[in-house]
């Protein structure tokens, strides 16, 4: 059975690892969770460099894949793979194409990203293959610690954007004061819109249904989970993925 070892500075990498054991029951999956460093997000490149690189020591060369489960982490793949050539490594990407699929170029992009990656050449990138797009990158401080634990919920979501984003109300059930409050005259504000919605934080793809609800069925949201799983069979040569042969 093929080894693969999931890696990552926080639960991005648990929800990787379980979609891959999931799609992909040829292999052994392997969770490799930096907790002691974690998160990543606040780090430097070469500290992310050096963490990665200590952590997969024990795995490099006896296992056929290492995948970097996070796009803070996949900073350090070019590193990894210059280091450690007969190793196979991957990081998770973007799939630019399956943005622009659609009958009219994205206007206005969203994109869930941390900060540590606007640091970076990445965010250069992301401006540079949508040159026409206006990215908005929301503030995301706290919500990796609370994806960590379990707490990021739908209403947490809604209660960070509602104030900052179109986005599609809830439907509840208003008490009279709710009803008098609303029929006040209130200071209008310009609301973000969005056509698209990246999610670029992989610890945020267990939340991808909450991110539909709260945009709206007219807003695109993408994670590139399939993008991950054609990457991991293209480096292990396995057939299947699109349908051609059983995985």
């Amino acid at each position: 059975m093929l080894k693969v070892v999931v890696f990552d500075g926080g639960w991005g990498g648990a929800i990787i690892s379980s979609y891959l054991q999931r799609e992909l029951q040829v292999l052994e999956v392997m969770r490799v969770i930096d907790w002691e460093n974690a998160p990543y997000e606040d780090k430097s490149l070469t500290q992310v460099c050096q963490f990665s690189d200590a952590c997969l020591q024990q795995y490099i060369n006896k296992v056929d894949l290492i995948i970097l489960g996070g796009y803070t982490v996949s900073a350090a793949l070019g590193f990894l793979q210059n280091k450690y050539p007969q190793q196979k490594f991957i990081g998770v990407d973007v799939n630019y194409h399956r943005i622009l699929k659609s009958t009219t170029y994205p206007e206005r992009i969203t994109v869930f990203m941390n900060k540590s990656l606007q640091k970076t050449d990445f965010c250069e990138n992301l401006r540079r293959n949508l040159p026409q797009s206006v990215l908005t990158i929301p503030d995301c401080s706290g919500w990796e610690e609370l994806a960590n634990q379990g707490e990021l919920s739908e209403e947490v979501l809604r209660a960070e954007l509602e104030t900052y984003f179109e986005v599609k109300r809830k439907i509840k059930q208003k008490s009279l004061l709710e009803e008098f409050k609303q029929e006040q005259p209130q200071e209008e504000k310009e609301l973000i819109q969005s056509d698209v919605v990246l999610i670029l934080n992989t610890n945020l793809w267990d939340n991808k249904e909450d991110f539909e609800e709260i945009f709206g069925y007219k807003v695109r949201v993408l994670d590139f989970r399939e993008t991950l799983l054609r990457d991991t069979c293209e480096a292990l040569r396995l057939l299947g993925v699109d349908g051609k042969r059983k995985k």
